[in-house]
Order: C-alpha cells, then sequence, then structure tokens
C-alpha cells in the first residue's frame, strides 16, 4: 500500500521497496490487535522530548536565555498517543524574559516547542 496524508512522502527509497514506512511494518501481535504497527508502537510507548543538542544558557539580554540546535520527537496532536514524529530545530532559539508570561525570575519555568501547522 502507498503512504496515506498523515504519513511522509513517498521517497525514492520507499519506490525502491528498499525503506517501509513504520505504518507497513507490523511487530507480533495476538488476533486483530487495535495496535498492529511499528508506528502504532512509537507513538503509545515514546513521549516527545529532547534527544540531543538543546542546550539552554543565558542570553546577553537581561532575563534571556538561549535554546541551541537540537533534535527530538514531537507528538503532532494533544494525545498521548497521537502521531510521533522526529524533527530537528536548526537555529538557536531566543526565549525573551522580564516581560509578563515569559521567563520569570527564581521561579520554575517551562520551555518546550508547540507543534502548529504541521511546523513544531
Amino acid at each position: 500500500p502507498l503512504p496515506t496524508d498523515i504519513q511522509e512522502a513517498a521517497s525514492k527509497a520507499y519506490a525502491d521497496a528498499l525503506i517501509l514506512p513504520a505504518t507497513q511494518v507490523e511487530p507480533s501481535h495476538i488476533g486483530a490487535a487495535t495496535f498492529d504497527d511499528l508506528q502504532d508502537l512509537i507513538n503509545n510507548t515514546m513521549s516527545a522530548g529532547r534527544t540531543s543538542g538543546g542546550l539552554i544558557e543565558a542570553s546577553s539580554a537581561a532575563g534571556n536565555v538561549k535554546v541551541n540546535l537540537g533534535t527530538g520527537f514531537i507528538k503532532i496532536t494533544d494525545s498521548p498517543n497521537g502521531l510521533t514524529r522526529s524533527f530537528n530545530w536548526p537555529n538557536t532559539i531566543i526565549v525573551a524574559g522580564a516581560l509578563p508570561g515569559n521567563i520569570i525570575d527564581k521561579e520554575t519555568n517551562y520551555i518546550y516547542i508547540d507543534y502548529s501547522a504541521r511546523v513544531p
């Protein structure tokens, strides 16, 4: 079968039958299991998060922090078993402080990447 809309476009390697999408690889299962392919396994056992890079450090501007390039996994929906995709963020991201709703000094702050309109 060909890739579906929610999968990556077919690559030359896929067309040449050298690489299969994760939805076409079946791990062992019993009977007609609800979750029956490698993509289901990834979606249901992996969480979103950073895998490499992403060093967080102070920026030159007071109250700002830099998040350096990195790699990770992201869920494309707000669901614990939503589609999990790998991605890279290639540029340094500046997170502004000293403004309402941004980085607050001497408090716990959460830095995260949203997935919106097919873009992390």
